[in-house]
């Protein structure tokens, strides 16, 4: 019986462990989360969201929430390929973050063979007329821009 009882928890306790490594929740400091939230709120059910983190200089993080209809296939894409998720209220959003665009590519049936490819990776360069929201290694707004 007690080995049964030790299998049984050995087993639970791995398939609980191996769920919470299915995707990393970021937690943001309170200010930054009801800045993303207000932002988020005012766009129409039928938009979702990506969030891109950034560290544009030393200590300095930006958040830029991109928001977007379900019909824009290449947010989608991105969406869908993101373990990394902010917690915004009652809501999982899916970050990626700057090293995604810049070492990552989205034609992943080319990627050439060792040695040869930087030849054929396709990387993503990405423009967003979004809302950018700065803060500190403290979780403190410094800045943000859009509405």
């Amino acid at each position: 019986m007690k080995m049964i009882v030790l299998i049984f928890t050995f087993l639970t306790g791995n398939f609980v462990q191996a769920q919470s490594r299915d995707s990393i929740l970021y937690i943001f400091s309170d200010q930054v989360e009801r800045k993303i939230f207000s932002r988020i709120e005012k766009y129409p059910d039928d938009y979702s969201f990506i969030i891109w983190l950034s560290e544009p200089k030393k200590n300095l993080f930006s958040v830029d929430i991109m928001a977007y209809l379900t019909r824009d296939g290449f947010s989608i894409e991105w969406h869908n390929a993101s373990n990394r998720y902010a917690v915004i209220n009652q809501y999982r959003v899916p970050i990626l973050l700057d090293f995604d665009f810049k070492f990552s590519t989205r034609d992943s049936q080319n990627i050439s063979s060792f040695g040869k490819r930087d030849e054929n990776i396709k990387r993503t360069l990405l423009m967003t007329h979004s809302r950018l929201i700065y803060f500190d290694e403290n979780g403190k707004i410094v800045k943000h821009q859009g509405k």
